[in-house]
């Protein structure tokens, strides 16, 4: 897993993090998000911008407002413990090909459902190997059919 440093390149985050366009910034995202958590919703709490894409040739306050969320301290901690498990699996376990039907699935699913459901939803599929074994029987039936490879 890259390190922040490693994304950004030579420029320095934390100099950028405390510099006074980010502190703006961040601060302007914090009242335009409801000043608070994004994910467990207090609001009582120390509240940080998140990024969820990197992008080094822009300086960190130049990022769309669909590059960031606002957590509170304790939500972004468990994001970060969360995330690196999540890429050491799933770097470890699938294949490039198999990683973009993942991304293209979660893309799809997460566009018509509320994430929270369609998490659970999910783990309940997956919990169940015949479940699985149906769905994919299924599936593959399908692609037999209309001749997809």
């Amino acid at each position: 897993m890259k390190s922040i440093k490693d994304i950004l390149g030579k420029t320095k985050y934390s100099d950028m993090i405390q510099s006074e366009e980010w502190k703006a910034f961040a601060s302007q995202t914090i009242i335009d998000r409801g000043a608070h958590c994004q994910s467990c919703r207090r609001s009582d709490v120390v509240l940080q911008v998140h990024h969820i894409n990197y992008d080094a040739s822009h300086p960190l306050f130049v990022d769309s407002e669909a590059d960031v969320a606002v957590l509170c301290r304790s939500c972004h901690e468990e994001l970060h413990k969360h995330l690196k498990q999540f890429r050491r699996f799933v770097f470890g376990k699938l294949t490039p090909q198999s990683f973009r039907v993942l991304n293209g699935a979660l893309a799809a699913g997460l566009d018509v459902h509320d994430p929270l459901r369609f998490c659970y939803a999910l783990a309940e599929m997956a919990s169940s190997p015949r479940s699985v074994e149906r769905f994919c029987e299924s599936w593959i039936s399908s692609d037999k059919r209309t001749g997809t490879p």
